[in-house]
């Protein structure tokens, strides 16, 4: 594969590139969801083509603030009015509300840091769809350059991909054939985003081990349950408790 000559590309151009450089592991929205997710994170600096300087998460809030409504979460002044998630009805019927709320007061001057922070780590977990049509345009615009793109892969342990960086090899494992680690890795990222991570890290191992068998090429070398274990605990305990600490807050 020729390496593609661009300096900047916007998100769903890598997006789409790289999931077919990983024959389809990971779809094109999967991978475009965490680069805004690293985004609002504050992780990912991201740009519009032509211009020199990042985009402001501050400012892009203060856009996305335009409508207190969205199709998957709403802002809310305070928390007291958060709505119980669940209402037993007296049919004996349940209603669960599964949209997210964000304490945002719609006076910006008292937005605090930690209100700020509370926000974005929020966002992070909302896709494309989640949000008002009228401010997907400017999401869709979004771009990264390829030094950003490369210090992003290498903090993930992700291998630059292909379309855009020199070939590398394949890391190999002891038995010859290249290793799964970095996708496995990835998936067990994927799965803290989305809040579905494993109470303990063996559980987890054994639901990554499954989704390995099932979703990636069989060339791949699987590792074993024990040895999976080793090589993700740190990960797991870092993702664990920012999920933990996330739940607490909402």
């Amino acid at each position: 594969m020729l390496p593609m000559r661009n300096k900047v590309l916007q998100l769903g151009i890598i997006a789409e590139y790289w999931t077919r450089e990983i024959m389809g592991i990971r779809t094109a929205a999967e991978i475009e969801a965490e680069l805004l997710a690293a985004y609002w994170r504050g992780d990912l600096p991201v740009l519009y083509e032509g211009a020199t300087r990042s985009i402001d998460r501050a400012g892009m809030l203060r856009a996305v603030n335009l409508k207190r409504e969205h199709p998957a979460f709403s802002f809310i002044d305070i928390a007291q009015t958060i709505p119980p998630r669940s209402v037993k009805h007296s049919d004996g019927s349940v209603s669960i509300d599964v949209r997210r709320y964000i304490v945002l007061p719609s006076d910006q001057a008292q937005w605090t840091e930690d209100i700020l922070q509370s926000a974005y780590g929020v966002l992070a977990k909302i896709g494309l769809e989640g949000f008002d049509p009228s401010i997907i345009p400017a999401f869709v615009g979004f771009a990264m350059t390829k030094e950003v793109l490369a210090e992003f892969c290498d903090k993930m342990g992700y291998d630059r991909p292909r379309f855009w960086f020199r070939a590398t090899k394949d890391p190999v494992s002891f038995g010859g054939r290249p290793s799964a680690m970095r996708q496995i890795r990835a998936e067990m990222t994927r799965r803290a985003d989305q809040h579905v991570l494993a109470p303990t890290l063996r559980e987890e191992a054994k639901a990554l081990l499954i989704w390995a068998k099932a979703n990636i090429n069989e060339k791949m070398q699987l590792p074993q349950p024990r040895s999976a274990e080793n090589a993700l605990r740190e990960e797991y305990n870092k993702l664990r408790s920012t999920v933990v600490a996330d739940e607490h807050k909402t």
